[in-house]
């Protein structure tokens, strides 16, 4: 199921889906659309997980959804119909608004591990002041 994707899933699903990408046109063409250099995308491909900016930066300007860069072999249809959509927005809002704070007390952390420990969170009932405790980040 989507809402139990690690941060090691995302990587593996990022980089398919980046390769899958650059094989229809090229690393170098991506990399004048995105905006991101050859090199950075090249890192990405060999398994680097993207900053927040970064990863927003790729989904804003290749045309593809966010869901498109974390689904896997699952159809658009089959991934919203597993994950809670109100929770997931809660978790890309919170993700978007306290990443660079987490980031400052949890350098270890990428976007992905981010994003889909707190979407797992907020589907176990916890709530966002609990997560603002525990990655202790000032609201």
């Amino acid at each position: 199921m989507y809402k139990e994707m690690n941060a090691l899933q995302f990587k593996h699903t990022f980089v398919q889906n980046l390769k899958k990408l650059c094989d229809q046109s090229s690393v170098s063409q991506v990399a004048r659309q995105t905006g991101i250099g050859e090199s950075t995308l090249r890192k990405y491909l060999n398994g680097s997980e993207p900053t927040l900016s970064k990863f927003e930066q790729i989904v804003k300007h290749t045309g593809h959804s966010i869901i498109w860069w974390l689904q896997s072999n699952q159809t658009v249809d089959q991934l919203w119909g597993s994950i809670d959509q109100d929770i997931w927005e809660k978790s890309e809002g919170f993700t978007l608004l306290y990443f660079e704070d987490i980031k400052q007390v949890h350098p270890q952390f990428g976007v992905g591990r981010i994003l889909f420990t707190v979407y797992h969170l907020l589907s176990s009932g916890w709530q966002i002041e609990d997560l603002l405790g525990l990655f202790k980040v000032k609201q």
